[in-house]
């Protein structure tokens, strides 16, 4: 899995050097620190992240070609916003998830259960202790989700009908 995170302000960027840094070292996630931030103009040593040029729509659009997941530190609406032209299904969209810029919360909005953001998400909980906000049902009752079931056993799944009435 890679993992493309972007920021749009200072404490964003700093939130994603701690998240990159930390999943790099524990998991081995290949990670990724881009940001609209003004203070970074192409490509910044120190910080090691890239200053994206290209609008988030285009820039969201690269990522979810390439499926990478994606982690936007800002407000869920822009997360929405460049994700929204791009979503095909529940078992081909990219995981994204959203933190909020004082890294309180940690919001997987897509691809929770077979794409792993929810499991992405509390991973992310973990290294800033902060709170997952996972919302799907099975995940908060407890239930088995096939979805869940068919990634972690490798297994696919062709015809999500059938899927759902397991």
């Amino acid at each position: 899995m890679k993992l493309g995170i972007i920021s749009f302000t200072n404490n964003g960027l700093e939130l994603s050097k701690r998240v990159a840094e930390s999943l790099m070292e524990n998991t081995g996630i290949a990670t990724s620190v881009y940001t609209k931030c003004s203070l970074v103009k192409t490509h910044d040593t120190k910080t090691n992240a890239v200053f994206v040029e290209k609008s988030i729509a285009d820039w969201t659009k690269e990522q979810m070609q390439e499926k990478n997941s994606i982690l936007f530190i800002g407000a869920c609406g822009i997360a929405v916003r460049a994700i929204a032209p791009n979503l095909t299904d529940k078992l081909h969209d990219s995981p994204v998830l959203v933190l909020d810029e004082q890294g309180q919360y940690v919001i997987p909005l897509l691809a929770g259960h077979y794409g792993g953001a929810n499991e992405l998400a509390c991973l992310a909980a973990d290294i800033l202790q902060a709170i997952p906000v996972v919302t799907t049902a099975t995940d908060l009752e407890g239930k088995f989700a096939v979805d869940v079931f068919a990634k972690k056993n490798n297994c696919h799944i062709f015809r999500m009908k059938e899927a759902k009435e397991v």
